[in-house]
């Protein structure tokens, strides 16, 4: 049977984390994460949902990085003409 509520512990394994950066992940704010009492405590379905929209979010944020560079690579070179200096005579 799967457990549903992990500790730190069982959720650096089950990420493939290492305890360090759960713990800092958590103390970021940037895991979903219920405290009760003095323990920290993860539900798996809504790690689940957490990871699966930060893949999606990556996933867009690569996906526009790609299609700028594409576009940016198609773009016709422009040239920077460098103006010559000529000296100007005084009257």
């Amino acid at each position: 049977m799967t457990r549903e509520v992990l500790s730190s512990k069982e959720l650096a394994e089950y990420l493939g984390l290492g305890l360090s950066t759960v713990r800092k992940l958590t103390r970021n704010g940037e895991l979903p994460y219920a405290k009760i009492g003095s323990k920290v405590r993860y539900k798996r379905s809504v790690i689940d949902r957490w990871l699966e929209a930060r893949i999606a979010e990556q996933t867009e944020s690569r996906q526009v990085q790609q299609w700028c560079e594409d576009k940016l690579s198609a773009a016709p070179a422009v040239e920077v003409a460098q103006k010559e200096s000529t000296p100007q005579v005084g009257m």
